[in-house]
């Protein structure tokens, strides 16, 4: 049976284009690589650059009554109105209930901005340095907190799970960076099984062993995408 990667960061066309391969003999082992070089890239940055296909709920501990870290996600388009794709829960009872569901900020349509509502999608406008980003942080706005524990049971240091987002976690593209650091560490992988001791003589010069980490451009292409902190709860 041919294996097909999951959610792979670049395409087989891409890899076989890279490696002036025209034939399909190796298609299986190229797919492969391409699999563990995506699978390797997203545990470096600690981000998925693959979107959920439907919503699912997620919990986390908020940073401050203000703030809350959360994981990627993009919203659906927008129309006018309350912005869809997301729903903000707490729980400030520590109950389990996650009873308090936040108020949605209102879109414009015409400009694209967001007002109203009880929280905050940050980054602004959905862009880091101009390119487009998912929304990673929730800031409180108005009159409600982010709970940081649940009444006197659970005191410092606040790591009970009171905020529930429900939203298609994930990102909704590849960026280029991504996908040319999969190819280079995906052609690493797959050369990678002539040398399945880790290491290959040459006369010339010795021993060369393989490195245990990333390609060293494919680990600088990444490197602005990585993300060091775990937020799911």
């Amino acid at each position: 049976m041919a294996f097909n990667p999951s959610n792979g960061l670049c395409s087989l066309a891409d890899l076989k284009s890279a490696l002036r391969l025209i034939d399909d003999q190796d298609d299986d082992r190229l797919n492969l690589a391409i699999d563990a070089a995506s699978r390797q890239i997203e545990n470096k940055v600690n981000r998925r650059f693959w979107q959920n296909q439907t919503s699912v709920a997620r919990t986390f501990v908020p940073s401050t009554p203000f703030l809350c870290d959360v994981d990627d996600f993009f919203l659906p388009t927008q129309s006018a109105g309350a912005i869809t794709g997301i729903t903000l829960q707490t729980d400030p009872y520590g109950d389990g209930s996650f009873g308090l569901t936040w108020q949605n900020p209102i879109y414009n349509a015409t400009d694209g901005s967001m007002a109203g509502g009880d929280f905050q999608l940050e980054p602004l406008n959905g862009l880091s340095e101009g390119q487009p980003w998912p929304f990673e942080r929730i800031r409180a706005v108005r009159s409600l907190l982010f709970p940081l524990y649940g009444g006197i049971a659970y005191p410092v240091p606040y790591t009970q799970a009171l905020v529930k987002v429900t939203a298609t976690f994930g990102w909704n593209y590849v960026p280029t960076e991504i996908r040319k650091a999969c190819i280079l560490q995906a052609m690493a992988l797959f050369k990678a099984d002539d040398t399945p001791f880790g290491a290959t003589p040459f006369p010339e010069i010795g021993i060369v062993r393989q490195k245990d980490d990333l390609h060293p451009t494919a680990k600088a292409l990444v490197e602005r995408y990585r993300e060091v902190t775990v937020r799911v709860a």
